[in-house]
């Protein structure tokens, strides 16, 4: 949770749990042509395991409903065994791996419908 979100801030893509003034994790949207890409989503690591993660990935979903879009995008890297077991766990489908800038990216979906 380092990154510098100040322009994603500025932008309303940036949406953020916190207990008093402690951020707990955040999540960063972004909205493209026919897609909500789910650019990141940082959990305190003294919060891991506590349904943060998953309280934001609903809120994604609500958000992206809200605006009319059927689809959710997100990637995470490939050693990620727990994440990539909770987003097939949730509903997300994988659609890709690849290797990206020194990365090994896993790269999936989520379709909303039209409800």
């Amino acid at each position: 949770m380092d990154f510098d979100y100040a322009e994603q801030i500025a932008a309303n893509e940036v949406w953020v749990t916190a207990d008093g003034a402690a951020i707990q994790g955040l999540i960063l949207m972004r909205w493209e042509a026919d897609h909500v890409f789910i650019d990141n989503v940082a959990v305190d690591p003294d919060r891991q395991g506590a349904g943060i993660g998953r309280t934001l990935l609903d809120h994604a979903e609500t958000r992206a409903r809200e605006e009319g879009t059927d689809e959710l995008q997100l990637l995470t890297h490939e050693l990620m065994a727990q994440n990539r077991a909770m987003y097939a766990h949730l509903g997300w489908e994988e659609t890709d791996r690849r290797d990206e800038h020194g990365f090994s990216r896993v790269y999936f979906r989520k379709g909303l419908g039209s409800g």
